[in-house]
């Protein structure tokens, strides 16, 4: 999963980080080309990239990535019969 941060201060979001204990990669986006280049439309926005660099999913606003839909979509993304194979 990658989150893109756009326009973002760098110590906030670290601070912001740290604080809900979020430890996948978070992209800073100073200038918004990658946000505009990606569809970006709302804040905060998620993408589910496979192995061969192919966006499979994307995410618009926050989540609760201990929710059970959470895990199921993750679980169904690193499954044979999502798009990528599950190949990790």
């Amino acid at each position: 999963m990658l989150r893109v941060a756009i326009k973002e201060d760098k110590d906030l979001l670290a601070s912001y980080c740290k604080e809900l204990k979020i430890d996948f990669p978070i992209l800073m986006d100073s200038d918004g080309k990658t946000a505009k280049e990606y569809g970006v439309r709302s804040h905060p926005t998620g993408f589910f990239i496979d192995s061969e660099g192919r966006v499979v999913g994307r995410l618009f606003g926050g989540r609760d990535w201990a929710s059970v839909s959470a895990k199921n979509l993750i679980d169904y993304l690193l499954s044979p019969s999502a798009p990528n194979g599950g190949k990790k």
